[in-house]
Protein backbone atom coordinates (compact mmCIF):
# COMPACT_ATOMS: atom_id res chain seq x y z
CA UNK A 1 0.00 0.00 0.00
CA UNK A 2 2.82 2.32 0.35
CA UNK A 3 4.73 1.68 -3.34
CA UNK A 4 3.90 4.69 -4.72
CA UNK A 5 7.73 4.92 -6.65
CA UNK A 6 9.68 4.10 -9.49
CA UNK A 7 8.61 0.06 -9.07
CA UNK A 8 9.32 -1.57 -12.43
CA UNK A 9 13.17 -2.35 -13.81
CA UNK A 10 12.63 -0.46 -16.96
CA UNK A 11 11.26 2.44 -15.42
CA UNK A 12 13.97 3.00 -12.58
CA UNK A 13 16.49 2.85 -15.33
CA UNK A 14 14.81 5.58 -17.10
CA UNK A 15 13.92 7.53 -14.70
CA UNK A 16 17.60 7.92 -13.37
CA UNK A 17 19.97 7.19 -16.10
CA UNK A 18 18.35 8.90 -19.01
CA UNK A 19 17.88 11.93 -17.14
CA UNK A 20 21.38 11.80 -16.34
CA UNK A 21 22.48 10.88 -19.68
CA UNK A 22 20.56 13.78 -21.61
CA UNK A 23 22.05 16.57 -19.09
CA UNK A 24 25.18 15.03 -19.88
CA UNK A 25 25.16 15.66 -23.53
CA UNK A 26 23.30 18.65 -23.20
CA UNK A 27 25.75 21.75 -24.49
CA UNK A 28 26.11 23.43 -21.08
CA UNK A 29 26.52 27.25 -20.31
CA UNK A 30 29.96 28.82 -19.26
CA UNK A 31 28.36 29.12 -15.99
CA UNK A 32 27.97 25.81 -16.00
CA UNK A 33 30.81 24.20 -16.92
CA UNK A 34 32.25 26.11 -14.29
CA UNK A 35 30.48 24.45 -11.91
CA UNK A 36 31.59 20.73 -13.08
CA UNK A 37 34.16 18.77 -11.15
CA UNK A 38 34.47 16.53 -14.50
CA UNK A 39 33.29 15.81 -17.27
CA UNK A 40 33.65 12.32 -19.70
CA UNK A 41 35.95 12.65 -22.83
CA UNK A 42 34.30 13.62 -26.59
CA UNK A 43 35.32 9.94 -27.69
CA UNK A 44 33.25 8.49 -24.53
CA UNK A 45 30.31 10.44 -25.26
CA UNK A 46 30.43 10.26 -28.97
CA UNK A 47 30.18 6.50 -27.62
CA UNK A 48 27.01 6.94 -25.47
CA UNK A 49 25.27 9.06 -28.52
CA UNK A 50 26.16 6.18 -30.58
CA UNK A 51 25.37 3.32 -28.24
CA UNK A 52 22.15 5.00 -27.22
CA UNK A 53 21.16 5.30 -31.12
CA UNK A 54 21.74 1.79 -32.00
CA UNK A 55 20.40 0.25 -28.71
CA UNK A 56 17.10 0.64 -30.00
CA UNK A 57 18.00 -1.68 -33.28
CA UNK A 58 20.76 -4.37 -31.36
CA UNK A 59 20.82 -3.34 -27.45
CA UNK A 60 24.04 -6.21 -28.15
CA UNK A 61 26.02 -4.27 -30.56
CA UNK A 62 25.44 -1.61 -28.33
CA UNK A 63 26.21 -2.85 -25.34
CA UNK A 64 29.53 -4.32 -26.99
CA UNK A 65 30.76 -1.25 -27.93
CA UNK A 66 30.53 0.81 -24.71
CA UNK A 67 32.38 -2.48 -23.07
CA UNK A 68 35.13 -2.21 -25.66
CA UNK A 69 35.47 1.63 -24.74
CA UNK A 70 35.47 1.28 -21.20
CA UNK A 71 38.67 -0.83 -21.85
CA UNK A 72 40.43 2.02 -23.66
CA UNK A 73 39.39 4.02 -20.81
CA UNK A 74 41.79 4.45 -17.46
CA UNK A 75 39.70 2.67 -14.86
CA UNK A 76 37.91 3.93 -12.41
CA UNK A 77 37.62 7.68 -14.36
CA UNK A 78 35.20 9.43 -15.12
CA UNK A 79 34.68 8.26 -18.66
CA UNK A 80 34.59 4.94 -17.01
CA UNK A 81 31.68 5.87 -14.87
CA UNK A 82 29.42 7.33 -17.53
CA UNK A 83 30.39 4.18 -19.77
CA UNK A 84 28.73 1.86 -17.45
CA UNK A 85 25.90 3.80 -16.25
CA UNK A 86 24.96 3.61 -20.20
CA UNK A 87 25.80 0.24 -20.30
CA UNK A 88 23.65 0.05 -16.67
CA UNK A 89 20.46 1.49 -18.71
CA UNK A 90 20.60 -1.22 -21.25
CA UNK A 91 20.28 -4.18 -18.71
CA UNK A 92 17.91 -2.66 -17.04
CA UNK A 93 15.57 -1.84 -20.27
CA UNK A 94 16.30 -5.62 -21.10
CA UNK A 95 15.69 -6.55 -17.69
CA UNK A 96 18.52 -8.10 -16.54
CA UNK A 97 18.80 -6.21 -12.96
CA UNK A 98 21.24 -9.14 -11.56
CA UNK A 99 23.62 -8.20 -14.21
CA UNK A 100 23.11 -4.68 -13.37
CA UNK A 101 24.20 -5.17 -9.68
CA UNK A 102 28.30 -5.47 -10.35
CA UNK A 103 28.78 -2.15 -13.14
CA UNK A 104 26.79 -0.25 -10.17
CA UNK A 105 28.98 -0.93 -7.43
CA UNK A 106 31.75 -0.39 -9.21
CA UNK A 107 30.55 3.27 -10.61
CA UNK A 108 29.49 4.09 -6.83
CA UNK A 109 33.06 2.68 -5.56
CA UNK A 110 35.04 5.01 -7.76
CA UNK A 111 33.32 8.24 -6.04
CA UNK A 112 34.17 9.97 -9.34
CA UNK A 113 30.30 11.66 -9.75
CA UNK A 114 29.41 14.33 -8.26
CA UNK A 115 27.05 14.09 -5.10
CA UNK A 116 23.83 14.62 -6.19
CA UNK A 117 24.68 11.92 -9.36
CA UNK A 118 26.63 9.60 -6.69
CA UNK A 119 23.32 9.61 -5.03
CA UNK A 120 20.92 8.48 -7.82
CA UNK A 121 23.56 5.80 -8.99
CA UNK A 122 23.03 4.60 -5.26
CA UNK A 123 19.32 5.38 -5.38
CA UNK A 124 18.84 3.24 -8.81
CA UNK A 125 21.20 0.34 -7.16
CA UNK A 126 18.92 0.37 -4.03
CA UNK A 127 15.57 -0.15 -6.69
CA UNK A 128 17.37 -3.21 -8.46
CA UNK A 129 17.80 -4.71 -5.38
CA UNK A 130 14.54 -4.06 -4.05
CA UNK A 131 13.36 -5.48 -7.33
CA UNK A 132 15.24 -8.22 -6.96
CA UNK A 133 13.42 -8.69 -3.09
CA UNK A 134 16.98 -8.48 -1.78
CA UNK A 135 15.53 -5.83 0.98
CA UNK A 136 18.21 -6.32 3.89
CA UNK A 137 21.12 -5.34 1.14
CA UNK A 138 18.87 -2.13 -0.08
CA UNK A 139 19.03 -1.19 3.59
CA UNK A 140 22.77 -1.87 4.14
CA UNK A 141 23.96 -0.16 0.96
CA UNK A 142 21.52 3.34 2.08
CA UNK A 143 23.21 2.68 5.53
CA UNK A 144 26.62 2.76 4.13
CA UNK A 145 26.69 5.29 1.55
CA UNK A 146 23.73 8.03 3.08
CA UNK A 147 25.62 8.96 6.59
CA UNK A 148 23.20 11.79 6.43
CA UNK A 149 19.77 11.57 6.03
CA UNK A 150 19.02 15.28 5.75
CA UNK A 151 20.82 16.00 2.94
CA UNK A 152 19.43 13.25 0.94
CA UNK A 153 16.64 13.94 -1.85
CA UNK A 154 13.34 13.08 -1.56
CA UNK A 155 13.25 10.31 -3.57
CA UNK A 156 16.18 8.66 -1.84
CA UNK A 157 14.40 9.12 1.53
CA UNK A 158 11.36 7.58 0.23
CA UNK A 159 12.73 4.55 -0.92
CA UNK A 160 15.11 4.21 1.68
CA UNK A 161 11.76 4.16 4.57
CA UNK A 162 10.48 1.68 2.40
CA UNK A 163 13.02 -1.03 2.47
CA UNK A 164 13.71 0.02 6.24
CA UNK A 165 9.77 -0.39 6.90
CA UNK A 166 9.73 -4.11 5.38
CA UNK A 167 13.06 -4.74 6.63
CA UNK A 168 11.10 -4.61 10.17
CA UNK A 169 12.40 -1.15 11.54
CA UNK A 170 9.38 1.19 11.25
CA UNK A 171 10.92 3.81 13.74
CA UNK A 172 13.81 4.67 11.21
CA UNK A 173 11.19 4.76 8.34
CA UNK A 174 9.48 7.20 9.87
CA UNK A 175 12.53 9.37 10.92
CA UNK A 176 13.01 9.20 7.06
CA UNK A 177 10.06 10.49 6.48
CA UNK A 178 9.27 12.40 8.38
CA UNK A 179 12.66 14.56 7.06
CA UNK A 180 11.67 13.66 3.26
CA UNK A 181 7.64 15.35 4.57
CA UNK A 182 10.07 18.13 5.90
CA UNK A 183 11.27 19.29 2.42
CA UNK A 184 8.37 18.70 0.42
CA UNK A 185 6.38 22.14 -0.82
CA UNK A 186 3.51 20.01 -1.64
CA UNK A 187 1.68 16.73 -0.03
CA UNK A 188 3.42 14.01 -0.80
CA UNK A 189 0.95 11.03 -1.08
CA UNK A 190 3.62 8.46 -0.89
CA UNK A 191 5.10 9.63 2.25
CA UNK A 192 2.44 10.03 4.31
CA UNK A 193 1.00 6.27 3.26
CA UNK A 194 4.65 4.92 4.47
CA UNK A 195 4.50 7.16 7.89
CA UNK A 196 1.29 6.12 8.41
CA UNK A 197 2.24 2.34 8.39
CA UNK A 198 5.34 2.70 10.07
CA UNK A 199 3.22 4.43 13.01
CA UNK A 200 0.35 1.71 12.78
CA UNK A 201 3.76 -0.55 12.77
CA UNK A 202 4.60 1.34 16.42
CA UNK A 203 1.34 0.96 17.34
CA UNK A 204 0.88 4.85 17.27
CA UNK A 205 -2.74 4.44 15.99
CA UNK A 206 -3.87 8.27 16.42
CA UNK A 207 -0.77 9.67 14.92
CA UNK A 208 -1.29 7.35 11.82
CA UNK A 209 -4.67 8.71 11.32
CA UNK A 210 -3.49 11.84 11.65
CA UNK A 211 -1.57 11.40 8.38
CA UNK A 212 -4.77 9.15 7.02
CA UNK A 213 -6.47 12.29 7.38
CA UNK A 214 -4.04 14.72 5.01
CA UNK A 215 -4.31 12.09 2.35
CA UNK A 216 -7.92 12.18 2.56
CA UNK A 217 -8.09 15.92 1.91
CA UNK A 218 -6.62 15.19 -1.23
CA UNK A 219 -8.45 12.41 -2.32
CA UNK A 220 -11.99 12.33 -0.59
CA UNK A 221 -13.45 9.82 -2.43
CA UNK A 222 -10.65 7.40 -1.39
CA UNK A 223 -12.39 3.89 0.09
CA UNK A 224 -9.19 2.15 0.90
CA UNK A 225 -7.83 5.55 2.59
CA UNK A 226 -11.83 5.81 4.57
CA UNK A 227 -11.07 1.83 5.46
CA UNK A 228 -7.42 2.73 6.98
CA UNK A 229 -8.75 5.87 8.96
CA UNK A 230 -11.72 3.81 10.50
CA UNK A 231 -9.55 0.74 11.25
CA UNK A 232 -6.53 3.37 12.70
CA UNK A 233 -9.29 5.40 15.20
CA UNK A 234 -10.92 1.85 15.89
CA UNK A 235 -8.19 -0.08 17.10
CA UNK A 236 -6.80 2.89 18.74
CA UNK A 237 -9.60 2.95 21.15
CA UNK A 238 -11.24 6.39 19.70
CA UNK A 239 -14.81 5.08 18.59
CA UNK A 240 -16.29 8.19 18.70
CA UNK A 241 -14.32 9.02 16.17
CA UNK A 242 -13.90 5.88 14.17
CA UNK A 243 -17.86 6.16 13.75
CA UNK A 244 -18.05 9.59 12.65
CA UNK A 245 -14.84 8.59 9.79
CA UNK A 246 -18.02 6.07 8.79
CA UNK A 247 -20.46 9.24 8.76
CA UNK A 248 -18.31 11.15 7.15
CA UNK A 249 -17.49 8.43 4.40
CA UNK A 250 -21.59 7.53 3.82
CA UNK A 251 -22.46 11.14 3.71
CA UNK A 252 -20.15 11.23 0.21
CA UNK A 253 -21.95 8.09 -0.85
CA UNK A 254 -19.09 5.55 0.45
CA UNK A 255 -18.85 2.54 3.12
CA UNK A 256 -22.63 1.87 2.49
CA UNK A 257 -22.18 -1.54 2.39
CA UNK A 258 -23.57 -4.47 4.86
CA UNK A 259 -20.43 -4.88 6.95
CA UNK A 260 -20.25 -0.67 7.13
CA UNK A 261 -23.74 -0.78 8.77
CA UNK A 262 -23.35 -3.57 11.40
CA UNK A 263 -19.85 -2.15 12.43
CA UNK A 264 -21.39 1.24 13.44
CA UNK A 265 -24.19 -0.78 15.46
CA UNK A 266 -20.76 -2.42 17.24
CA UNK A 267 -19.59 0.95 17.73
CA UNK A 268 -22.71 2.34 19.41
CA UNK A 269 -22.83 -1.11 21.51
CA UNK A 270 -19.16 -0.70 22.22
CA UNK A 271 -19.98 2.99 23.44
CA UNK A 272 -22.81 1.89 25.43
CA UNK A 273 -26.10 3.47 23.18
CA UNK A 274 -27.96 0.25 23.34
CA UNK A 275 -31.47 1.84 22.42
CA UNK A 276 -29.86 3.40 19.56
CA UNK A 277 -28.23 0.28 18.23
CA UNK A 278 -30.74 -1.98 18.90
CA UNK A 279 -33.05 0.11 16.74
CA UNK A 280 -30.48 0.32 13.75
CA UNK A 281 -30.29 -3.72 14.44
CA UNK A 282 -33.83 -3.97 14.62
CA UNK A 283 -34.29 -2.04 10.81
CA UNK A 284 -31.45 -4.25 9.93
CA UNK A 285 -33.60 -7.56 10.53
CA UNK A 286 -36.86 -5.86 9.66
CA UNK A 287 -36.75 -8.37 5.71
CA UNK A 288 -33.67 -10.99 6.93
CA UNK A 289 -31.69 -11.82 4.08
CA UNK A 290 -28.75 -14.24 3.82
CA UNK A 291 -26.52 -11.03 4.53
CA UNK A 292 -28.07 -11.55 7.90
CA UNK A 293 -25.72 -13.44 10.46
CA UNK A 294 -25.81 -15.24 13.31
CA UNK A 295 -24.07 -12.21 15.14
CA UNK A 296 -26.78 -10.05 14.22
CA UNK A 297 -29.29 -11.73 16.21
CA UNK A 298 -27.33 -12.11 19.02
CA UNK A 299 -26.10 -8.40 19.03
CA UNK A 300 -29.59 -7.07 19.05
CA UNK A 301 -30.76 -9.38 21.46
CA UNK A 302 -27.61 -8.25 24.37
CA UNK A 303 -28.77 -4.92 23.56
CA UNK A 304 -32.15 -5.59 24.93
CA UNK A 305 -30.44 -7.36 27.77
CA UNK A 306 -28.48 -4.26 28.45
CA UNK A 307 -31.04 -2.33 28.78
CA UNK A 308 -33.31 -5.18 30.77
CA UNK A 309 -35.75 -5.60 28.28
CA UNK A 310 -36.12 -9.37 28.71
CA UNK A 311 -39.57 -9.28 27.02
CA UNK A 312 -38.49 -7.70 23.82
CA UNK A 313 -34.97 -9.61 23.98
CA UNK A 314 -37.18 -12.99 24.12
CA UNK A 315 -39.61 -11.49 21.23
CA UNK A 316 -36.34 -11.25 19.37
CA UNK A 317 -35.05 -14.40 19.98
CA UNK A 318 -38.20 -16.24 19.15
CA UNK A 319 -38.42 -14.81 15.73
CA UNK A 320 -34.62 -15.42 15.38
CA UNK A 321 -36.17 -18.89 15.87
CA UNK A 322 -38.44 -19.07 13.18
CA UNK A 323 -36.70 -16.87 10.88
CA UNK A 324 -32.68 -18.38 11.27
CA UNK A 325 -31.05 -21.72 10.53
CA UNK A 326 -28.81 -22.02 13.79
CA UNK A 327 -29.79 -23.92 16.58
CA UNK A 328 -28.02 -21.48 18.93
CA UNK A 329 -31.24 -19.20 18.56
CA UNK A 330 -33.73 -22.13 19.81
CA UNK A 331 -31.07 -23.22 22.82
CA UNK A 332 -30.77 -19.31 24.15
CA UNK A 333 -34.42 -19.43 23.73
CA UNK A 334 -34.99 -22.80 25.89
CA UNK A 335 -32.52 -21.16 28.37
CA UNK A 336 -34.86 -18.24 29.21
CA UNK A 337 -38.35 -19.77 28.83
CA UNK A 338 -36.56 -22.59 31.48
CA UNK A 339 -35.68 -19.61 33.78
CA UNK A 340 -39.59 -18.46 33.71
CA UNK A 341 -40.96 -21.50 33.90
CA UNK A 342 -42.20 -22.33 30.92
CA UNK A 343 -41.15 -25.95 30.99
CA UNK A 344 -43.16 -26.97 27.68
CA UNK A 345 -41.76 -24.40 25.78
CA UNK A 346 -37.89 -25.50 26.89
CA UNK A 347 -38.68 -29.13 25.55
CA UNK A 348 -40.31 -27.58 22.07
CA UNK A 349 -37.35 -25.12 21.57
CA UNK A 350 -34.47 -27.84 22.33
CA UNK A 351 -36.66 -30.55 19.90
CA UNK A 352 -36.73 -27.63 17.23
CA UNK A 353 -32.56 -27.12 18.03
CA UNK A 354 -31.79 -31.13 16.81
CA UNK A 355 -34.64 -30.84 13.89
CA UNK A 356 -32.05 -27.75 12.19
CA UNK A 357 -29.19 -29.76 13.49
CA UNK A 358 -25.13 -29.10 13.98
CA UNK A 359 -26.02 -28.93 17.93
CA UNK A 360 -23.06 -27.62 19.82
CA UNK A 361 -22.68 -29.65 23.50
CA UNK A 362 -25.79 -31.80 22.58
CA UNK A 363 -25.70 -33.31 26.05
CA UNK A 364 -25.90 -30.13 27.84
CA UNK A 365 -29.12 -29.88 25.28
CA UNK A 366 -30.55 -32.84 26.16
CA UNK A 367 -30.25 -32.59 30.06
CA UNK A 368 -31.98 -29.44 29.75
CA UNK A 369 -35.22 -31.28 27.91
CA UNK A 370 -34.78 -33.50 30.54
CA UNK A 371 -35.35 -31.52 33.47
CA UNK A 372 -38.12 -29.56 31.48
CA UNK A 373 -40.01 -33.19 30.75
CA UNK A 374 -39.72 -34.12 34.56
CA UNK A 375 -41.02 -30.89 35.35
CA UNK A 376 -44.50 -31.17 33.12
CA UNK A 377 -44.52 -35.02 34.47
CA UNK A 378 -43.75 -36.32 30.67
CA UNK A 379 -41.52 -39.21 32.23
CA UNK A 380 -41.26 -41.11 29.20
CA UNK A 381 -39.61 -38.21 27.30
CA UNK A 382 -37.62 -37.21 30.42
CA UNK A 383 -36.31 -40.97 29.98
CA UNK A 384 -35.65 -40.77 26.03
CA UNK A 385 -34.11 -37.44 26.28
CA UNK A 386 -31.68 -38.73 29.46
CA UNK A 387 -31.09 -41.81 27.23
CA UNK A 388 -30.45 -39.33 24.06
CA UNK A 389 -27.79 -36.68 26.79
CA UNK A 390 -25.93 -40.49 27.82
CA UNK A 391 -24.88 -41.12 24.21
CA UNK A 392 -23.87 -37.47 23.37
CA UNK A 393 -21.25 -38.05 26.37
CA UNK A 394 -23.02 -35.47 28.94
CA UNK A 395 -21.60 -35.00 32.90
CA UNK A 396 -22.47 -38.56 34.24
CA UNK A 397 -23.10 -36.17 38.06
CA UNK A 398 -26.31 -34.23 35.84
CA UNK A 399 -27.29 -37.24 34.18
CA UNK A 400 -27.73 -39.21 37.87
CA UNK A 401 -29.13 -36.47 39.53
CA UNK A 402 -31.83 -35.98 37.09
CA UNK A 403 -32.41 -39.83 36.85
CA UNK A 404 -33.23 -39.72 40.45
CA UNK A 405 -35.40 -36.70 40.31
CA UNK A 406 -37.41 -38.90 37.64
CA UNK A 407 -37.10 -41.65 40.01
CA UNK A 408 -38.78 -39.42 42.17
CA UNK A 409 -41.50 -37.73 40.36
CA UNK A 410 -42.77 -41.51 39.13
CA UNK A 411 -42.59 -41.99 42.87
CA UNK A 412 -44.81 -39.15 43.60
CA UNK A 413 -47.50 -39.96 40.60
CA UNK A 414 -47.90 -43.47 41.95
CA UNK A 415 -48.10 -42.19 45.39
CA UNK A 416 -51.30 -40.09 44.52
CA UNK A 417 -52.70 -42.83 41.94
Amino acid sequence: MYRNFESSARRVGNYWILSLLFSMLAVPSIEAQERLIARPSSETIETIQKATELSDEDIHSAETMLREQEGKVELGSIDDAYLKLTRIQLLLEADRLQEAIDPLLKTIGYDVLEPKTQERTVRGLGHVYYQLDRRKEMVELFERQFRDPNSLSIESLQIYAVGLLEEKDPSRALKMCEIALSQSVDLNRSLCQIAAASLQALDRLQESAKYIELMLSRDSENAVLWDQLISAYFRSGDLWAAYGAIERAQRIGLKNDDTTHVSKIEILFELEYFAAAASMMEDRLLYPSDATSKRDWLLLINCYDQQNLSEKAIAALERASRLSPWPEMDLQLADRHWRSGDYAAVFEDVKRAFDKGNVDKPGDAWTLAAAAAISLGKFNDAALALDKARAADSDPKKIEQLERSLDRARALENENT
